[in-house]
């Protein structure tokens, strides 16, 4: 994996899951909101499309950490809080949680991409650090300002908050066991008697 890694496009299809999407907007069937977010959906989803441009850039620090940052860009949410500002709430609250939506479907995706590159390297995700949770707001800033041809529209403020909104960061610390992160593996049948993840398993 170079030092720095960027996947877009053909990376993270725009694919909503209307269920999924309903089902944030608390907005099950037969209540009043669902006709009027049905008759938006279509619209919604091709602002989306036209909007969105999801990215990922993957930063390689040292041989066992890497630092994720996954954004939409800024145009999708800008168009959001129009449409508010229009008083098109339906719209504006459809397409705002499309843009949640995508971007924990770019983390999903992210993952496998990830785990998939880091094979070849006989590498494992062993563990994952949030924003407050391992990875420090002055982490954050340095791996933007390392990042920042990669990601040039992105900031953070010293209080920790990302712009554009949509958009998250966190580190993966990586192993060469493969138990890790896998909540059903069985270490009483793992041949590797001296794995560090017995004692917290």
């Amino acid at each position: 994996m170079e030092k720095i890694t960027v996947y877009a496009g053909e990376h993270f299809p725009v694919q909503p899951d209307q269920a999924e999407v309903f089902r944030w907007l608390q907005c099950g069937m037969g209540l009043p909101c669902r006709p009027a977010y049905e008759t938006a959906w279509d619209q919604a989803v091709l602002l989306l499309r036209q909007t969105a441009a999801p990215r990922a850039a993957v930063l390689r620090e040292g041989a066992d950490r890497l630092a994720i940052l996954l954004t939409l860009g800024n145009r999708a949410e800008a168009l959001a809080s129009s449409l508010f500002q229009r008083q098109e709430y339906i719209t504006g609250s459809l397409l705002n949680v499309l843009c949640d939506e995508l971007l924990f479907q770019m983390d999903r995706r992210a993952a496998l991409l990830l785990q998939r590159d880091l094979e070849e390297e006989k590498l494992f995700m062993a563990s994952r650090e949030e924003p407050g949770a391992g990875l420090s707001v002055p982490d954050q800033q340095r791996c933007l300002e390392q990042m920042k041809r990669a990601m040039p529209d992105v900031r953070i403020s010293e209080h920790g908050m990302i712009s554009p909104a949509k958009s998250m960061m966190y580190r993966l610390v990586l192993s060469r066991q493969c138990c890790g992160s896998a909540l059903l593996h069985d270490c009483a049948s793992c041949p590797q008697k001296d794995c560090l993840y017995r004692s917290v398993k």
